[in-house]
């Protein structure tokens, strides 16, 4: 599992490259609807929140910005904030182009173990491979396309799991542990989608 997800991910960053802007030498996403999330993690780092009105988007009234618009922007600076740990020089454009990496890397190791729990582990690892390399999902999980959709399915893969082990627990406080856990992530994933 972790050569798979190793190769995956460094096939998911080849294009880190590409994703330079030649004017600013800062990384963009390669989407479209991804700049509102970076721009969105940009003023949650320099400000501590968002302003509840996004005055640049439906202008000249603005749009009322939600916890839906924000949770992924959110979860970008966190993961800004962590990586920063290991490396002083990072940027929050750099964490924002590498998050549906990371979220990949994550919700793969999620998948392995939910088919594992269901199956047997020769039968997660194969089926782990051949998610990685799906070309739909490969898109959606390429070094710069920072969409929500990714924590989404990040967040869905635990859901899944937590559900399956606490369907197989036999006892009843455990199985209810994992059951608010599992309920606790569903909320993070409606937040995400």
């Amino acid at each position: 599992l972790a050569i798979i997800i190793y190769f995956s991910s460094w096939l998911r960053t080849r294009n880190l490259d590409l994703l330079k802007d030649v004017t600013s030498g800062k990384y963009i996403p390669q989407a479209l609807d991804p700049f509102v999330f970076m721009r969105y993690a940009q003023t949650i780092l320099e400000k501590g929140s968002l302003p509840l009105v996004d005055y640049m988007r439906n202008v000249p009234f603005g749009l009322k910005v939600s916890s839906i618009d924000s949770f992924t922007s959110y979860f970008v600076v966190y993961l800004y904030k962590v990586m920063s740990l290991f490396s002083s020089n990072l940027t929050i454009e750099y964490a924002h182009v590498l998050y549906p990496v990371v979220a990949f890397a994550i919700g793969l190791i999620f998948f392995f173990l939910l088919v594992k729990e269901i199956f047997d582990w020769k039968v997660a690892l194969i089926s782990s491979f051949i998610l990685t390399v799906l070309p739909t999902f490969m898109y959606r999980t390429m070094a710069g396309f920072s969409d929500h959709d990714i924590l989404a399915m990040m967040f869905f893969f635990i859901v899944m799991y937590l559900f399956v082990l606490a369907n197989k627990t036999k006892d009843v406080r455990r199985s209810l542990l994992i059951g608010a856990l599992a309920g606790i992530f569903t909320g993070f994933q409606g937040l995400s989608a």
